[in-house]
């Protein structure tokens, strides 16, 4: 069994469980108090955790690269209302995206628009379903596969059945996708 410093990497994972779940559910606190639309896409757009609080993986971004995704996104908001899922509405973003931002910037927009969104709309789902792989989360990916022995595939997105031996009785939970794709970029430095 693969293992980070002799703990077995899936307890590992339901370790990092409950400080994934805090984190996400502090940004939920903030998103979901946001008074409307308009806020939440600036918010979004420069990567705000909280008032004013920049999320601490985006403070190399440009800031004219953050202003001109606002400006894109903010003319998009009608079509953005009308999402229903968390691809819909990062497929969207990411026809919005300015020189100088990647793939992680997007995720992390469309996580924090989906949050504001889904106070909104409670009938639809806009967390992740599948494990997006940007930089980070793929380097945790390849090193985690090859640890278990597994074959990687090129694909950028991933269906979360791809990552469930990490914790099965929480695969299906809602939270899992967003879970792993934390934990793969946050600890990719501990899988060897």
């Amino acid at each position: 069994m693969a293992q980070v410093n002799r703990i077995p990497i899936a307890q590992f994972f339901q370790d990092f469980w409950q400080e994934g779940v805090d984190t996400y559910k502090e940004l939920q606190d903030y998103y979901q108090s946001l008074p409307n639309i308009d806020t939440a896409i600036r918010e979004a757009c420069f990567f705000h955790n909280k008032k004013d609080k920049l999320e601490p993986h985006q403070y190399r971004i440009r800031k004219i690269a953050k202003q001109a995704f606002f400006e894109n996104v903010s003319k998009i908001k009608k079509a953005i209302l009308k999402c229903q899922d968390f691809k819909g509405l990062h497929d969207l973003l990411e026809k919005c995206k300015p020189k100088y931002l990647g793939p992680l910037a997007i995720y992390d927009a469309a996580l924090r628009l989906g949050i504001f969104l889904q106070k909104q709309n409670p009938n639809c789902n806009f967390e992740p379903q599948e494990v997006y792989l940007h930089r980070g989360t793929e380097e945790g990916a390849k090193k985690l596969m090859k640890l278990r022995v597994l074959s990687f595939s090129k694909a950028k997105i991933r269906p979360v059945s791809d990552f469930s031996w990490l914790c099965p009785q929480r695969a299906n939970d809602s939270k899992f996708a967003l879970l792993v794709e934390n934990f793969l970029c946050v600890k990719k430095s501990l899988f060897r």
